[in-house]
This record gives C-alpha cells, structure tokens and sequence, in this order.
C-alpha cells in the first residue's frame, strides 16, 4: 500500500485474545491494512493499520467494540494526515 495520501490508525489493547479479536473485527469492517503489530510488554500490543481516513476510523471504531465485548481495555488513536518523516518509522 503506497502511504500517498494514507492515514494511520494505531490500536493499544492487552492479551492475545482481544488481538486477534480486534484484527478479525476490522480487516472484515474496512477496506485498510495492517501494516505493523507489536507486542510492547507485559501484555501490551499495538497494532498499526493503515487506509483511507472513512476506512481508518471505521476500522479502529469496529476493533475498540470487540475489544471492549471482551472486558479489555483499548486506547486509540487516529492519525489523518501523518507527516512523510513518520512513515520512516513505522515499518
């Protein structure tokens, strides 16, 4: 996926469960892609998905549900307009 034009949406949540949850629940909700997972510690995982913005926040709102339906706890962020320097940092 080219980042021309993409936004970013970033997914905090705990536990292997609610990952794979919340990673079913938005790829099936939206037209995005993921484009980094990682498990930051004790628990903790971020997932990184990008897409248009109508996409992005389709997807994170249908992932903070799921998420949610499982007592876990989400935080979230979305990002419309990323600057060009961060997408050298995401991989």
């Amino acid at each position: 996926m080219e980042n021309l034009n993409l936004s970013i949406g970033i997914i905090e949540t705990t536990g292997y469960v609610a990952v794979i949850s919340a990673l079913d629940t938005l790829l099936n909700a939206a037209n995005v892609e993921v484009i980094d997972k990682e498990r930051i510690g004790s628990g903790i995982v971020v997932i990184i998905i990008a897409g248009s913005i109508s996409n992005i926040k389709e997807a994170v709102k249908s992932a903070e549900i799921a998420i949610k339906k499982l007592n876990s706890k989400c935080r979230y962020t979305v990002i419309a307009k990323p600057h060009n320097d961060l997408w050298r940092i995401i991989p």
